[in-house]
């Protein structure tokens, strides 16, 4: 996954029936959405938004008790942290 981190946030608690499709309409009401991930059978995705400033704004809302609800489910939105790989420790 390439996403741009500072732009894409990390939406968890997902119904396992919502579909890419339906996470993007929720968010495109708080900007351009670029790219979105949903990951098959495990309740979480990524949403990448085109400008920072609507990413940000997103995180604010969510941070200040935005509740939104997919499918049934309230979901929850977080900053995306990049996973970085660990190198195998030198012997």
């Amino acid at each position: 996954m390439n996403f741009e981190p500072e732009r894409t946030v990390f939406v968890r608690h997902l119904n396992n029936e919502t579909t890419p499709e339906t996470l993007k309409k929720v968010f495109e009401k708080y900007g351009i959405i670029t790219r979105v991930l949903k990951i098959k059978g495990r309740g979480w995705g990524f949403v990448e938004f085109a400008e920072l400033a609507d990413a940000v704004n997103t995180l604010l809302l969510f941070q200040r008790g935005e509740k939104v609800i997919i499918d049934e489910w309230q979901i929850f939105v977080t900053a995306y942290k990049k996973r970085i790989k660990k190198r195998p420790a030198e012997v």
